[in-house]
């Protein structure tokens, strides 16, 4: 629930926007653009493109560099459009990246996507893995979606802006479980949805070899951990000075808030972000990181907040980590300023709540993923009512039940 979770396969692909309204004649046309996972070597690679159409006549397909493979304007009317491109040997073991653009132009409108292919060269070995060209030490393919981004000498995962992904913090994740793992859901339209490739999971709970096993699948995976409040129940508790901690979060007496101006609480935060690079996992989800916003006992300004948050997503950059932003949708401009110094955004609730402009159309502007959840249980709206709006502002959403234990995922495509 907000305030509670205060608040992701494919290499990366970007969802054109939906046809506006029921009955309209003649319809935009919509698509989606995906490249498979691959892992390509220095004698280069194969890698297949497919774009999804709805209501389109002509498709016209280009990249930067030039990939052989790539038709010129071709009738896309039918359902699947599918080139196979090669990428060129790489003897130099240089990192390389591959943009590859689609526009589909359809009787009443145009639909430009792009996706990008990025080849980690041998360089970068040892760093973190970059899609279509990573793999685990025993050749298991890993990074099926999103990019790595550098700064310098470090580089960490960034989600793309649609992929399936589950969010389970209920209990330990089980591998072996349909529900965890989000098998056999349906779509808003009675669709079959495929399997998530990316899951955020409770960083404390869950082991290294959880998140191991997640990798051999060829997911990615998300740490779940509080950032601006201590809970009784976890083993750093005792770690914060009893001075830092505030008053109780309102319906969660176990848990207080931090006076995330401490030093000591900086420290013990960036131990909890250490524990998730120690797990392997791939990027951070850091809840309650607005608690500005709240009363928590301690003056915190804005200004404070994104100094606090900006110095623990350094941090985690610095550990090869992603790092996004948990909500933050007040009418302030919080989530504008931190935009730049975050890799995505997960939100709870804001079409229940109307903010969702706080993150439209600046995040997907940027190219960043929002990962959008309604909790129907909550009196929110239903995957039906949200789903087409979310999908025409570029929004990753799915609809789950507020327990967040794998039981209810209703995504919207």
């Amino acid at each position: 629930m907000k305030r509670r979770f205060v608040g992701l396969a494919l290499c990366a692909f970007l969802l054109g926007d939906l046809a506006a309204g029921a009955g309209a004649a003649p319809l935009r046309p919509t698509a989606t653009l995906m490249a498979n996972k691959a892992a390509i070597g220095a004698a280069g690679g194969r890698v297949i493109l497919s774009l999804r159409v709805r209501h389109g006549v002509r498709c016209t397909f280009r990249s930067r560099p030039r990939l052989a493979g790539l038709g010129k304007s071709v009738r896309c009317a039918t359902a699947t459009v599918k080139r196979t491109v090669q990428i060129p040997a790489n003897p130099l073991g240089m990192p390389r990246t591959f943009v590859v653009s689609a526009q589909v132009t359809g009787t009443n409108g145009i639909v430009n996507l792009s996706t990008t292919v990025h080849e980690r060269g041998r360089r970068n070995s040892g760093k973190a893995p970059v899609n279509g060209s990573s793999s685990l030490s025993n050749g298991t393919p890993i990074g099926t979606g999103g990019q790595v981004v550098a700064a310098g000498a470090r580089s960490w995962w960034v989600p793309p802006v649609h992929a399936e992904w589950q969010w389970e913090l209920d209990h330990p994740f089980s591998t072996t479980s349909a529900a965890d793992l989000g098998q056999g859901a349906v779509t808003y339209t009675g669709a079959p949805s495929p399997t998530p490739s990316i899951y955020d999971i409770d960083g404390f709970d869950n082991p290294a070899t959880t998140v191991s096993a997640l990798h051999a699948l060829g997911d990615r995976v998300i740490c779940y951990i509080e950032v601006g409040a201590a809970e009784r129940y976890r083993g750093d508790y005792s770690a914060f000075p009893p001075a830092a901690l505030g008053n109780a979060m309102s319906g969660y007496p176990a848990e207080r808030y931090l006076n995330i101006n401490d030093p000591a609480v900086v420290a013990v935060i960036e131990a909890r972000i250490k524990m998730c690079a120690t797990k392997g996992f791939d990027a951070v989800e850091p809840d309650i990181d607005d608690s500005y916003a709240e009363r928590t006992g301690f003056p915190i300004s804005e200004a404070q907040q994104i100094t606090y948050d900006s110095t623990l997503a350094s941090y985690a950059h610095g550990l090869g980590l992603g790092w996004g932003l948990k909500n933050g949708d007040g009418a302030d401009g919080f989530a504008s300023a931190m935009l730049a110094k975050v890799d995505f955004v997960l939100d709870e609730q804001c079409f229940q709540y109307r903010s969702c402009s706080a993150f439209s159309p600046s995040f997907a502007n940027a190219g960043k993923a929002v990962f959008e959840v309604e909790y129907s249980d909550q009196g929110g709206p239903g995957a039906a009512s949200f789903c087409p709006t979310a999908m025409s502002k570029n929004f990753n959403a799915v609809e789950f039940d507020s327990n967040l234990d794998g039981r209810v995922r209703v995504p919207c495509s």
